[in-house]
């Protein structure tokens, strides 16, 4: 791995805590997050729940190139 990595930041703000937890549910799936972690290239992909608003999702990814 070279010194460079690419990096993505997504955030989501969901409308009630029922979105969100169908949200995380999902993510957390066969069809969600390990998918895109099975990508090659994929160094790192992480979910966090927002401090300052609890319905907001940020996902944090890192991928050896941006192609």
């Amino acid at each position: 791995m070279g010194t460079h990595s690419y990096r993505v930041c997504a955030v989501f703000t969901l409308k009630d805590q029922d979105s969100k937890n169908r949200f995380i549910t999902f993510c957390n799936g066969d069809n969600g997050l390990s998918i895109a972690r099975a990508f090659d290239g994929c160094l790192s992909l992480d979910m966090y729940e927002g401090n300052e608003d609890p319905n907001k999702i940020v996902i944090w990814q890192r991928w050896e190139s941006k192609e």
